[in-house]
């Protein structure tokens, strides 16, 4: 197990090599984060452990619940889930991380936890402004497997009338965590956002290749990477996030497969005014 990880000693240790893994990025909307709570909830995941969040804001807060809160420990900053039925682990990411240390969270947190369980699928969750990407509406969500990472530049991939995927050099440039994460795999077109020369950025890749933090393309392709795009308008995004949910549902072929009502945790009440305003002192002032 990676040194990144901390089980949690109350919980057997499931053997989570193998399974499939989804993680979330800190972007737009937090939708990615979002669709993780509904996953976690719908489906029952376990809480199993926490990644080390020595590279994240400080956080700690009561465990998030449906119906009866839990009295069993606190959540931390970035979480572990894993569901035996659906052989499936998620990462929960519920704090930003410290600005300019993205590119160590991964290289020291994400990617030793990757490596030491062999996954065989692992799925990015990310989200990007729809105004600022042509050839997308807000709401749309497209999927992009290994192949396309691979032989695209993606932080110019859009989808065009047709739906095929184009070479836009207008296009968005992706979140740093997604871009650091796919150069942690050695995608030889992902490319950081930071502003070095080309020259720098050949050195870091051979530095990463050096310190075995990367992996080779072939790898890459065994280890199926991919990345499901939410494009969007910030705002209330809870829609979004159960859109995303669903379509994730279909990708891994998550049962069960008919429509079911997603389940959605305490923690959603009242952050996009759904709640109703208290009229009476005795029900406090917020409510």
């Amino acid at each position: 197990m990676s040194l990144s990880y901390t089980p949690l000693r109350s919980v057997p240790q499931p053997d989570i090599r193998g399974s499939i893994l989804i993680i979330p990025s800190i972007s737009i909307g937090n939708i990615p984060q979002l669709s993780v709570d509904l996953l976690i909830h719908s489906y029952n995941f376990t809480k199993i452990g926490y990644l080390n969040d020595l590279y994240l804001y400080p956080f700690a807060s009561p465990i998030d619940y449906v119906s009866t809160p839990s009295n069993e420990g606190i959540a931390h900053a970035i979480e572990v889930y894993y569901s035996s039925p659906l052989n499936t682990t998620l990462i929960q990411q519920r704090s930003p991380i410290a600005p300019t240390y993205t590119e160590p969270f991964v290289n020291e947190t994400i990617v030793p936890f990757i490596k030491s369980n062999n996954f065989q699928k692992i799925v990015i969750l990310n989200s990007s402004d729809a105004g600022l990407a042509e050839g997308v509406s807000s709401g749309d969500i497209k999927y992009y497997e290994a192949e396309d990472l691979i032989t695209a530049d993606f932080e110019r991939l859009t989808i065009s009338k047709n739906y095929e995927v184009v070479d836009n050099s207008q296009q968005t440039p992706n979140s740093k965590f997604v871009s650091f994460l796919l150069e942690a795999f050695d995608l030889p077109n992902a490319k950081s956002q930071s502003q070095q020369s080309q020259q720098q950025q050949s050195q870091q890749s051979q530095q990463l290749q050096s310190q075995s933090s990367g992996l080779s393309e072939q790898q890459l392709k065994d280890r199926n990477v991919a990345l499901l795009m939410s494009y969007v308008y910030e705002g209330d995004n809870f829609q979004d996030a159960e859109k995303m949910t669903i379509k994730l549902k279909d990708i891994l072929n998550l049962l069960p497969q008919e429509d079911t009502k997603l389940i959605k945790p305490v923690s959603w009440q009242g952050a996009y005014g759904d709640k109703s305003v208290p009229n009476a002192m005795e029900e406090g002032i917020f409510g």
